[in-house]
């Protein structure tokens, strides 16, 4: 591995990325919802505790944003100007490149949370006495869990030369990996002995997955699956807040350009409503239909 083509590459895109104002605002934002999701919740003063049980509540999500705006010009830039051809055609492996990119973006993301950490520490300090290797062990989580969700987020970058298109694709993608975790849980949520006793009937194992666990399963996942899923379209206005072009920065837009605030706040509820109350509505009838015991009919 050429160390000097890491360098190079990762100076270039680390660099670019501070270049731009758009870059600061993004880490701005992010510190700020860091802090609003640590101490703002009421737990927090309830609880009369120095840490951070809050944000790790929130961080995910607030990630689940964050990191899309990091990854998304990553490869999208250099496909939209056209220099991704000639990036790739530089005395280097496809490998180096692609890893160099990738430590910029690793780069950036350690920047955003030594900004955080600092912030948040000096909040702590002021209020209470935190637990030091506590309060370095939850953000050592945090980056290690930004690490993956990068990673990711490359990766939807590469597939577009649009950076919104890659900035949704990578909070799909990540929200999808978000998702498969509270599946994952269900499954396992499922005793073995129910496992062991299909097999024990003679059926096979995907006779016993199909008509034992993964219906037990669906039971525990449908609740926060559907709220998550709620959760999203409401999550997205949060987008807003990086310039992308969503329904409530389209709101804000035309509140300003037309003046009429009141009223297009209540259409913009409006659609939210509309988006996520049939969703709602589906999810209450399926969960009823999960708990109809089994005989039941109509």
């Amino acid at each position: 591995m050429k160390w000097h083509v890491l360098d190079a590459v990762f100076k270039r895109n680390f660099v670019a990325y501070f270049s731009n104002p758009t870059g600061y605002v993004f880490i701005c934002v992010f510190v700020l919802l860091g802090s609003l999701a640590a101490f703002w919740p009421p737990e927090f003063f309830n609880s009369n505790l120095a840490n951070l049980d809050q944000l790790n509540r929130y961080l995910p999500y607030i990630l689940l944003v964050f990191i899309p705006a990091i990854t998304m010009s990553v490869w999208a830039d250099e496909r939209r100007q056209g220099t991704d051809e000639l990036l790739l055609t530089i005395p280097a492996s496809d490998w180096e490149v692609v890893f160099g990119k990738y430590l910029a973006t690793v780069g950036i993301f350690t920047v955003a949370l030594l900004f955080s950490c600092v912030c948040n520490l000096v909040i702590l300090l002021r209020w209470g006495t935190p637990d030091g290797g506590l309060f370095l062990a939850n953000y050592l989580g945090y980056w290690f869990v930004g690490l993956a969700m990068l990673a990711i987020g490359t990766v939807a970058s590469f597939l577009t030369s649009n950076l919104t298109v890659a900035f949704i694709l990578g909070l799909a993608l990540n929200y999808s990996a978000y998702e498969s975790e509270i599946y994952r849980a269900g499954l396992k949520a499922v005793p073995p002995g129910q496992f062991e006793a299909a097999l024990s009937l003679g059926l096979s194992r995907w006779q016993a997955l199909r008509h034992v666990i993964v219906p037990q399963a669906m039971r525990i996942v449908m609740p926060p699956v559907t709220s998550d899923f709620i959760a999203l379209f409401k999550d997205t206005s949060v987008c807003s807040a990086i310039t992308v072009v969503e329904l409530t920065k389209r709101y804000s837009v035309l509140a300003l350009s037309t003046g009429r605030i009141v009223e297009l706040a209540l259409v913009t509820a409006l659609l939210y409503l509309a988006m996520s109350w049939p969703l709602a509505t589906l999810s209450r009838w399926f969960e009823r239909r999960l708990e109809r015991p089994a005989g039941a009919t109509g």
